[in-house]
């Protein structure tokens, strides 16, 4: 039976993403799947046969790979591919998958774009169109179902040509796992951060996911509360800071003192 174990990372988060560095260092796979561009999938090879890093992220920028700033890919993605560099050489069997579609990452990107014009007009205006929302958040959670669809059956297939597989997921790390079981496959999932407290762009998302967009009052209020929320999230925490996991921990240590004395402590598995 073949065995994937999938690590959760939230995005943007700097020792989550050193905790899966450590972690690919230190465990037996054959075969690894990251949760990056097919696009990036040839470069990322030749950086697991002991390619130079920057010549390769070089390469990437000039064809038009990765967008520019690349301070995004440096801090959530380079630690991944430096600590995996040259391990193909220790592992000469090992397959190298990267299973996002670039399409959807575009897509991704564009309805980003969406929610931070969304939140500028908010700041000057203190108002919100809550249709236009809630056609945002259904445009992001079908973008993301399709995609999930794919990924766990490219997932799936590829995994099951090799006894061991390392998979690198965000938090539809979960449904990767239950479509996986559903293929037969063994599965150990592990979170690389804990304990998360999440953004409200997150809890919105997981309300309308779980209870739909039907016209319910008492909704819709909290939905405007939600949105104000991650307004402010933004407004005060990610626009002034030097980065987004600045953003996060100054964000956690004022609105979740509960969890304050394990944040400031550094994070390993859980």
């Amino acid at each position: 039976m073949p065995s994937v174990r999938i690590i959760v990372t939230p995005p943007g988060i700097k020792s989550a993403v050193s905790n899966t560095a450590s972690y690919l260092r230190e465990l037996n796979y054959e075969a690894l799947f990251l949760n990056l561009s097919k696009e990036l999938e040839e470069g990322i090879k030749e950086i697991a046969e002991g390619a130079p890093y920057e010549m390769i992220l070089n390469l990437f920028i000039e064809e038009g790979l990765i967008q520019e700033p690349i301070e995004h890919f440096r801090s959530e993605v380079e630690p991944i591919l430096k600590s995996i560099r040259g391990i193909a050489l220790k592992k000469p069997n090992l397959e190298v998958h990267c299973y996002k579609d670039p399409s959807t990452i575009r897509e991704s990107i564009r309805l980003a774009t969406e929610v931070m014009i969304k939140v500028y007009k908010w700041s000057l205006t203190g108002k919100i169109n809550l249709e236009d929302w809630k056609n945002l958040a259904y445009s992001w959670l079908t973008l993301q179902d399709r995609a999930l669809d794919r990924e766990a059956n490219y997932i799936a297939k590829e995994s099951g040509k090799v006894e061991e597989s390392l998979c690198i997921a965000g938090f539809n790390g979960k449904y990767i796992k239950e479509h996986l079981k559903e293929e037969g496959c063994k599965v150990d999932l592990k979170y690389a951060y804990l304990p998360y407290h999440f953004t409200p762009l997150d809890v919105l998302l997981r309300m309308i996911r779980l209870k739909g967009l039907r016209k319910d009052e008492k909704m819709d209020e909290r939905m405007r509360e939600i949105i104000e929320r991650h307004g402010r999230f933004i407004r005060d925490y990610v626009v002034p800071s030097k980065d987004y996991d600045e953003a996060y921990r100054r964000w956690v240590l004022d609105n979740a003192p509960w969890i304050k004395h394990r944040l400031l402590r550094r994070t390993r598995w859980m």
